[in-house]
């Protein structure tokens, strides 16, 4: 059985609404990637000068702490910014920036976080 009451279709197990005009009005909410926040904020300590080339970074259980986040992804964040050549890794010793410049370590982070957008959305479709 359906009844039409209020703008709202009644049927037997539940109500439907015509919600479409109101959707449209809204934008999908893109979420960003934790370990990409955490590698952004760890460019902002090296680019504001307090953490210069060659001094250690909080170790990963104070950052998680700090940032509110887990290990795993403050080790994910350490690791790519070692790969890219930012930080060095010392196990038993803690992590250090390296002595790059401060443009080239922005210029680098910068570039890693946009990558991270390309891998997201899939590879280039070659027709």
């Amino acid at each position: 059985m359906v009844i039409q009451l209020y703008g709202c279709i009644w049927s037997t197990n539940f109500w439907l609404t015509n919600f479409e005009p109101m959707l449209e009005n809204l934008q999908k909410i893109t979420l960003k990637n934790p370990v990409d926040l955490i590698i952004s904020q760890i460019r902002d300590l090296i680019s504001s000068g307090a953490n210069n080339p060659g001094e250690k970074l909080p170790p990963e259980r104070k950052l998680a702490e700090h940032l509110g986040v887990s290990r795993s992804q403050v080790r994910e964040a350490i690791n790519k910014l070692q790969f890219y050549g930012i930080v060095k890794v010392q196990p038993q010793s803690g992590t250090t920036v390296n002595g790059l410049g401060i443009t080239a370590l922005e210029g680098l982070i910068t570039d890693i976080l946009e990558l991270e957008k390309v891998d997201l959305i899939g590879p280039p479709i070659y027709t």
